[in-house]
């Protein structure tokens, strides 16, 4: 199960019980998370951290493999466009760190949004 970001326009605190919800969500192999742009209104380290208390595992610039029957696939996410001019330390689309341990020979599904249409360069290597 992906969710693409766009949780709430606020903060954790004020929005909390509008994502509650996604706590019980289930998934045979992984929930994973990225930011979109309305977690960098105001809280978006607060998001990432509150996804990662219920649960989900938060693809802030990173990769996950998944394993089924001998079968693998790297799932990885990047931050949302504008992550990068929010002035928070560490954030902002990154590819490079997001595929930096992932095997260059397995499929990658990767996880962005962007509200600009912004195109984005190929795997890189």
């Amino acid at each position: 199960m992906c969710h693409l970001g766009d949780l709430a326009d606020g903060s954790v605190t004020a929005r909390r019980d509008q994502v509650e919800p996604l706590a019980e969500v289930k998934a045979t192999d992984a929930r994973v998370y990225i930011t979109g742009n309305h977690e960098y209104f105001s809280d978006a380290q607060g998001w990432l951290n509150h996804m990662a208390d219920i649960g989900w595992t938060t693809l802030h610039n990173r990769e996950l493999v998944i394993e089924r029957g001998g079968d693998r696939l790297v799932v990885a996410g990047i931050d949302d466009a504008t992550a990068a001019g929010s002035g928070l330390a560490g954030h902002g689309a990154n590819l490079s760190t997001a595929l930096g341990d992932a095997e260059p020979r397995l499929p990658v599904r990767l996880l962005r949004i962007s509200p600009s249409r912004s195109r984005w360069p190929r795997r890189p290597g």
